[in-house]
């Protein structure tokens, strides 16, 4: 399992070549993206107040959040490298889709709970929220 781990992984390839050679066949790898291309990053972009294109599958660095890095991936870029790897994705999850201290404040927190557990699979195939969990499994031989 690797959870808030892909935000500090320069190179995500290496790392996925790596889990997948020490993981046994049939296994099963669960793996949380620091998603790039998020509505707050997308309307960031659209009105010029950032210059990271959550469009292009290029990697983002935001050195600003840390002098090592803090990489966040486009999921096509990610799911590229899952397959290239030899991984067969089972599930994804679009995790941390109503984040927002003004949203908690609105809906409280048992009730923003009730509606991120109801959106999570639903919006999945959209991958816009912050995090997007994979459920990976290494084919058996």
């Amino acid at each position: 399992m690797m959870v808030r781990v892909t935000h500090h992984l320069k190179y995500m390839d290496k790392a996925l070549k790596e889990l997948y050679r020490v993981l046994k066949p049939g296994g099963v790898a669960v793996i949380e993206v620091a998603n790039k291309r998020t509505l707050p990053k997308i309307a960031r972009f659209v009105t010029k107040r950032s210059d990271v294109n959550p469009f292009d599958k290029k990697v983002a660095n935001y050195k600003e959040i840390s002098k090592d890095g803090f990489y966040n991936y486009h999921p096509k870029y990610v799911e590229e490298i899952f397959d290239k790897v030899g991984f067969k994705t089972e599930r994804v999850l679009s995790v941390s889709n109503f984040r927002s201290g003004a949203l908690k404040k609105l809906f409280g927190t048992k009730n923003l709970v009730k509606m991120e557990n109801n959106a999570q699979q639903m919006l999945a195939p959209i991958r816009f929220a912050p995090s997007i969990y994979y459920k990976l499994r290494k084919p058996e031989k």
